[in-house]
């Protein structure tokens, strides 16, 4: 029951409804949630910053990727922050 539950989780295809502010991390090898099907959810959100990165699905925790999608991450906030203000 899990498994079939599991199988029709899509939250991409809500990502046109989301109006604030939305980062999208994509990693171009990934091989659990392919860059190509979150690219195409992320290009329907109205407010997306959208990045990739070459690597693969647990990649991104990890060093050397970890410390730049760090400061991508930092930046997205500190630029919502300035708008909000």
């Amino acid at each position: 029951r899990t498994l079939l539950e599991f199988l029709k989780y899509s939250p991409g295809k809500l990502a046109r409804e989301v109006t604030t502010p939305i980062y999208f991390a994509l990693c171009k090898k990934d091989t659990i949630a392919p860059a190509s099907a979150s690219l195409k959810w992320a290009q329907q959100a109205a407010n997306a910053t959208i990045k990739e990165y070459d690597c693969a699905h647990f990649e991104i925790y990890l060093e050397p990727m970890f410390e730049a999608v760090i400061q991508d991450y930092i930046e997205f906030y500190r630029t919502i922050c300035q708008q909000k203000k």
